[in-house]
């Protein structure tokens, strides 16, 4: 896989922040800023794993045009999620953005659906039908944590090879950590967090 897609040159840089920023998203109790850089760079990974070649010789065989539906849709989350940046920065079009985040979060649950059941006849069924669900998105923390998921499954689905697959999942897990921190620091910041787990205690 190495020769298709180094995540040396590919995978963008993690985002960091400084210390004041902490500090004042804290004091604040507005984490926004650091969200967005991570909503950012989420999108970002999603973009290059759909761009994944299905020649490489790590990704198991499919037909192709299962594997242009997962692509596809994975596609579509990168380029919405983009739109929604975009969107936020003019601090405008707020109805617009709920509406983008409900089809990026339909979209993604689409992805795990379709590589959970393996199937050659739900992707027939997702051409003939498409997802019918009635979800709702209220928190932006909510779809990075659901594209990261949608990205594992992802992988794990398309890439047999657990040795191919480890650099992406050690990334993919280490940036789920990162968000489940953030999404602690947020809503439970009087409580422990516990990495392994990714839950907060008393």
């Amino acid at each position: 896989m190495s020769t298709h897609f180094s995540l040396e040159q590919e995978l963008l840089q993690k985002p960091t922040f400084p210390a004041e920023l902490w500090d004042k998203s804290r004091k604040d109790k507005d984490f926004m800023p650091i969200l967005f850089e991570w909503y950012k760079y989420i999108g970002g990974i999603c973009n290059i794993l759909a761009s994944i070649s299905r020649d490489s010789p790590a990704i198991r065989k499919m037909p192709a045009l299962n594997y242009a539906i997962l692509t596809g849709l994975l596609n579509r989350c990168s380029r919405l999620m983009l739109s929604n940046i975009r969107l936020s920065v003019t601090k405008k079009y707020g109805e617009t953005i709920m509406l983008l985040d409900r089809s990026i979060y339909e979209s993604a649950v689409t992805v795990q659906w379709l590589c959970y059941k393996d199937s050659d006849d739900c992707f027939q069924r997702y051409l003939a039908e498409g997802i019918k669900s009635d979800l709702k998105i209220k928190d932006h923390m909510v779809i990075p944590l659901v594209i990261l998921e949608t990205l594992k499954q992802f992988i794990e689905y398309v890439v047999p090879n657990s040795t191919h697959r480890e650099p992406i999942e050690s990334i993919l897990a280490g940036t789920r950590t990162e968000m489940l921190k953030l999404t602690h620091e947020i809503v439970s910041p009087d409580f422990e967090f516990d990495p392994d787990s990714g839950l907060v205690q008393q």
